[in-house]
């Protein structure tokens, strides 16, 4: 008995739906190759050393597998249209369509691996935005969409024509906005401005500073856990949610930069960092999870992030904390002495390591208006030294030095300035060295040694003396 044709279930045809989501699927995956390699290449991106698992990493790994796994989609479809009919008829079956499950299935479990929603919500609760983090996930999402949408084209290749030009050009043009929004989400997810709270204020010169105590001029509450520092035209106050700084003679705000909501756990100002650069104007600060910013102390102009200064010294517990302005911007490292340049964060000068017999960690440095002074440990038993090493403050250059007979046992004394005069103290009173001070390079040279209780500076009101290893005041 013959079935006549007519009466046979007609087969549906997918071959319209099947080139729509595969237009779709293509734009995508080219739009999650090029914020792939965006993110790889162009981001911004953890301002902070870090676990790479934690931060940087995360970002990485997502920009290189959307860009792999993408390039690899798009090769599979191109082989499935091109020769899956060929290879089937060979007796190789679907080889592409195999590759593309392969994709979809190391897609799924990567994106279990990562742990990507946990990974990005931890890395934003304790560091800054930073752009490369949402642009990589915004690549992976992408990437995993279109795969799904093309994967169905890859099973049975629609033939030409299916699909009309206006509608292709329709579901590209869908496909171009997808990108374009999964763009725009991504660049605000990064943008850390969006946290800060600024205000600048026009640039003023600081008031003389009063010879004596006169009437109360202002009264202001601070948090108990504040940090006050002179500097500008006035003083700037430090709590963990960022800077103020206070007009002197006033004590009206003229400008902040804070992140309102900062919190211990996430991005804060970390209060011992905070200090002023005297001579160049210039606050610096340290921001645990962001990094280091440094301001104009009169405008509050954000001057640096990323500098010399900032790759060198990764944290702030290693900052100099001071309520005065310090004359220059240094740190140490094994024995050297490095100036940077506080209005750009660039390196000026990097001073002679310690010599060799010196001990490295049993040295100190004094920085005043004229000079740097290290003070240094050098030799063993009787030919033990206190070795004294001025430099110059714009080169590093050695100006000038001497070698003191080191107390016994050998110990570093304690160095201090004071009304920029530096105090060279030991703790030694059965010893006959016991106290130098100098006020320049030249000084350093002939300076007497004497006695404990040496005055250092008098006013009307108090004298200003050493005794041992701390400074007192007393009436005059």
């Amino acid at each position: 008995m013959e079935t006549s044709a007519a009466s046979l279930p007609r087969l549906r045809d997918y071959s319209r739906p099947l080139t729509a989501a595969a237009i779709l699927g293509v734009v995508l995956l080219t739009g999650g190759i090029a914020l792939g390699l965006h993110s790889l290449f162009f981001a911004a991106g953890n301002p902070v050393d870090t676990e790479t698992r934690v931060s940087g990493g995360i970002a990485h790994d997502l920009g290189v597998f959307a860009t792999a796994l993408g390039v690899a989609t798009l090769l599979a479809l191109a082989s499935a249209l091109r020769w899956s009919r060929s290879l089937q008829a060979a007796g190789f079956g679907n080889l592409p369509t195999v590759a593309m499950h392969l994709i979809v299935v190391a897609e799924f479990v990567l994106s279990i691996k990562l742990d990507i929603r946990d990974s990005v919500v931890r890395t934003f609760e304790h560091y800054a935005r930073f752009p490369q983090l949402p642009v990589a996930v915004a690549a992976w999402i992408l990437t995993v969409a279109g795969t799904v949408l093309v994967l169905g084209a890859s099973f049975s290749p629609p033939v030409r024509g299916a699909l009309s030009r206006r509608s292709g050009a329709t579901m590209a043009m869908i496909g171009v906005l997808v990108c374009a929004i999964a763009t725009g989400v991504a660049v605000r997810a990064g943008d850390d401005s969006r946290f800060i709270d600024q205000h600048t204020a026009p640039p003023a010169a600081a008031a003389p500073l009063p010879s004596r105590l006169g009437t109360e001029q202002f009264r202001l509450d601070l948090p108990s856990s504040a940090t006050v520092v002179a500097g500008g035209p006035g003083f700037l106050v430090g709590t963990d949610t960022g800077i103020t700084a206070y007009d002197g003679v006033t004590g009206t705000p003229r400008w902040h930069h804070r992140r309102p909501g900062a919190h211990e756990k996430g991005v804060h100002l970390d209060l011992r960092s905070l200090a002023v650069i005297g001579p160049e104007n210039v606050v610096v600060s340290y921001w645990s999870g962001l990094g280091w910013k440094a301001f104009d102390a009169s405008t509050g102009e954000l001057l640096w992030t990323t500098s010399d200064f900032g790759r060198d010294v990764s944290t702030g517990l290693g900052a100099t904390e001071s309520d005065v302005p310090l004359p220059m911007l240094t740190r140490r490292e094994d024995g050297a002495l490095i100036r940077y340049d506080a209005r750009t964060g660039r390196t000026m000068w990097s001073a002679p390591r310690v010599p060799v017999g010196c001990a490295k960690r049993q040295s100190t440095t004094a920085i005043t208006s004229t000079a740097v002074y290290q003070v240094m440990l050098c030799g063993t038993g009787s030919a033990a030294t206190t070795t004294v090493r001025a430099l110059d403050q714009q080169t590093g250059t050695p100006i000038a030095q001497r070698d003191l007979p080191a107390p016994e046992p050998p110990q570093v004394p304690e160095v201090s300035v004071v009304d920029d005069i530096v105090s060279v103290d030991w703790n030694h009173r059965t010893d006959p060295l016991r106290h130098v001070h100098f006020t320049s390079p030249d000084d350093l040279r002939t300076a007497e040694v004497t006695e404990p209780g040496s005055v250092l500076a008098a006013d009307p009101a108090a004298v200003l003396s050493t005794r041992g290893c701390s400074r007192r005041r007393g009436s005059s």
